[in-house]
């Protein structure tokens, strides 16, 4: 049976680096934000039991692992989700949409990149809901205030069906 590659993945505040071992259950090496390394089961880290390498419910290790955590407390919400994942798609090579993103340039503004809570007040005061997606107007141009809106997934999917007929590469 084929082993499926993990590597660079971001579960939470983990990085999978190498396959460990097998011994009925998958076992990863991971890296946790923090810098700790630890063996352990994908099964957990990929349904969330495992989010870190132990460090969250520790404050002195809290702080060192992620200071904006300990700022918003929202790590666990959609719009901190959306953030990750743009972050991810811009920034982690190995992150399955980096080509289409990162891997041609498109970058996040450094007042968003550096401060969740800059990006969060923006959504907030953009029509951001839970049912909205983020959209860039000129998708060749940055994540950044000025050419990114709320949009629904519905209409995410049209204007990107749009573009391809005026731009079909």
């Amino acid at each position: 049976m084929k082993r499926i590659d993990f590597s660079g993945k971001q579960f939470g505040k983990l990085t999978a680096l190498r396959f460990s071992h097998n011994n009925g259950n998958t076992y990863w090496l991971f890296k946790c934000d923090c810098g700790n390394e630890k063996v352990i089961r994908v099964q957990h880290v990929k349904n969330k039991k495992i989010i870190s390498c132990g460090c969250l419910p520790n404050p002195t290790t809290f702080k060192k692992c992620h200071k904006h955590n300990i700022t918003h407390g929202e790590s666990n919400t959609r719009l901190y989700e959306i953030y990750s994942h743009m972050k991810g798609r811009c920034y982690n090579k190995n992150h399955d949409a980096f080509r289409v993103w990162g891997g041609k340039g498109i970058i996040i503004c450094k007042q968003w990149l550096d401060d969740f809570l800059v990006f969060k007040k923006w959504a907030l005061e953009n029509k951001y809901t839970d049912k909205k997606v983020i959209h860039r107007i000129n998708p060749n141009f940055n994540y950044e205030p000025n050419n990114c809106i709320w949009v629904t997934p519905t209409e995410h999917i049209s204007i990107h069906h749009m573009l391809k007929k005026v731009d079909p590469k």
